[in-house]
């Protein structure tokens, strides 16, 4: 119904007009498409050794107060209604919900951190740490409810979880400037709206057409198609939920691909960072200490061995001598001996 929608899109533009609003820098309102580095290229020991934080890339999109609003309107509306789509047979829109906001606290977590964001290129949103407790809460909600609404459910989630969880999940994804990240770790969410839209549309241009409608699903959402081709209920929320951890590690691994051109080796890029002058200047210091060190080491033990060899010449002029002393007196001693004989 369009009551429905409305009150989404006014929800999602009041929750967008506040994070942009109560941003505090700059930071948490760029555009963070796929693949794009929010920051250059930056080496951890700039930030061990308490360097300043990098600038945001040239070429990365800072939102405005409208872009921003119009933005964050969308995906919470969408959000909201694909996990409202999703919430067909037990435990399925649950194990879901539960898999993307585990995805969301460890997103979270990376987001608040410096030294993370800053490695892996991503914005960094300090303020966004108490959104970690939000996640977490959906996340052990999420758990206690899958309790009670697995096969058979004993409790089931209706409008009112559904679409809450899918503007909550939304708006920590908003948040933290992950948006097109949570288009992979919500991907099933989405391909279940789809399948509806894809369903409903063809079946109304297909009546227009031919004269009746047409189906390119057994059924829709897309999980009814699997159903109704001889999965069981167990084995399609089961294998949703495989789909649905996958896709959450392939979003992980999305967050080290980060692409754009390479402006320079990171030699370069260290060498217009101040504070790291201060390092490699002291790492020359004690390099060359070092070698001295060495050096003075090396001209010891051969002025050692030099010691040794005079000490050896010597002996062996030592023993010439008391030889020839020895052969002096047996000479001068030979006149005295003749004379003693005769």
């Amino acid at each position: 119904p369009w009551e429905k929608l409305l009150f989404q899109l006014g929800i999602g533009a009041l929750a967008g007009w506040f994070l942009w609003h109560h941003a505090p820098t700059i930071d948490a309102q760029v555009l963070n498409l796929p693949f794009q580095r929010t920051y250059p290229p930056t080496p951890v020991m700039v930030m061990d050794a308490g360097g300043q934080p990098p600038q945001i890339a040239s070429n990365v999109i800072v939102l405005g107060a409208l872009g921003f609003t119009a933005l964050a309107c969308i995906v919470i509306a969408l959000t909201s209604t694909a996990v409202h789509l999703t919430d067909g047979m037990d435990g399925l829109a649950t194990g879901l919900v539960l898999l993307a906001s585990l995805m969301a606290m460890t997103l979270v977590a990376l987001a608040v951190t410096p030294r993370m964001s800053y490695f892996l290129m991503v914005p960094h949103v300090p303020q966004a740490r108490e959104l970690m407790v939000v996640a977490g809460a959906m996340t052990g909600a999420c758990m206690g409810f899958l309790w009670f609404n697995c096969q058979p459910a004993s409790v089931f989630m209706g409008d009112t979880g559904s679409l809450a969880l899918g503007g909550l999940l939304a708006a920590i994804f908003v948040a933290i400037r992950q948006e097109f990240l949570l288009l992979v770790v919500g991907g099933l969410f989405y391909l279940e709206a789809a399948s509806v839209l894809l369903q409903v549309g063809w079946c109304k241009a297909s009546r227009r057409l031919f004269g009746e409608g047409r189906r390119i699903f057994r059924c829709a959402p897309i999980h009814h198609h699997f159903q109704l081709g001889g999965w069981t209920e167990t084995q399609t929320v089961a294998r949703v939920w495989v789909r649905g951890i996958l896709l959450s590690m392939v979003g992980l691994v999305r967050l080290k691909l980060r692409g754009g051109p390479e402006s320079s080796h990171i030699e370069q890029e260290v060498h217009h960072i101040p504070v790291l002058h201060h390092v490699r200047a002291a790492l020359a210091a004690q390099l060359a200490c070092l070698a001295d060190r060495l050096l003075a080491a090396e001209r010891l033990q051969i002025l050692h061995q030099v010691a040794l060899r005079a000490d050896e010449a010597l002996l062996e002029v030592g023993v010439d001598h008391a030889r020839g002393l020895r052969r002096g007196v047996a000479l001068a001693d030979r006149p005295g001996a003749d004379l003693l004989r005769s």
